[in-house]
């Protein structure tokens, strides 16, 4: 078994557990999956639609970053407390983000309701969420694996507040330049500058 497949039921176990504590086992199980966040700035997330599909109508999906599982274990704890917020507003109808991932009061509630410590930014309104001492007591009590915990997927970014930087794309077009004037092209550039008479040269 893939020390990734490990990670998997840990979490699994965690969400069972958490739901609960913090839910009255109200939660349906979803599917926890560990997945690239790729060009999304996220630790992880929740979908709103039972996306995987099966007999009994299909399951949500909670998904925890894999550039980002390696962190402080009370930090993934969070994250999966975060989005288990969010489900708990899913499956009773309650809005609490907008399109532009602004979290409400609404989430604010709910994330309270998991031990977490919720925190507005202007941005995102009360998206910033951090483990408590709750959330450390809760870990202490259902005697987690943090050893499966260990592995991650590289290319993850945190900026100062422990937020996932948004990635920039590669890009295609490279920068030439004669000494006078500058260029950009996505092919290699075999050309004279009629200014000053140099030749384009790659620079980026």
């Amino acid at each position: 078994m893939s020390n990734v497949v490990r990670a998997g039921n840990e979490l699994l176990t965690i969400f069972h557990e958490a739901n609960k504590k913090y839910f009255g086992g109200k939660l349906p199980t979803p599917e926890i999956t560990i997945q690239a966040a790729g060009r999304k700035a996220a630790l992880g997330w929740i979908t709103t639609a039972k996306i995987w599909k099966n007999d009994n109508g299909g399951n949500y999906e909670i998904n925890i970053c894999a550039e980002y599982l390696a962190r402080e274990l009370p930090e993934v704890v969070a994250t999966l407390l975060h989005e288990m917020a969010h489900f708990w507003n899913i499956v009773h109808n309650i809005k609490d983000t907008s399109s532009h991932q602004y979290h409400n009061k609404n989430f604010k509630r709910a994330a309270e309701l998991a031990g977490l410590e919720v925190l507005k930014t202007e941005k995102f309104g009360y998206a910033n969420t951090k483990p408590t001492a709750e959330t450390i007591s809760f870990m202490e009590s259902i005697n987690i694996n943090d050893s499966v915990f260990r592995t991650f997927r590289a290319g993850g970014l945190l900026d100062e507040d422990g937020r996932p930087r948004k990635k920039k794309g590669s890009g295609k077009m490279k920068k030439w330049s004669c000494g006078c004037t500058n260029v950009r092209c996505a092919v290699e550039l075999v050309a004279v500058c009629e200014k000053c008479g140099n030749s384009f040269e790659l620079v980026e």
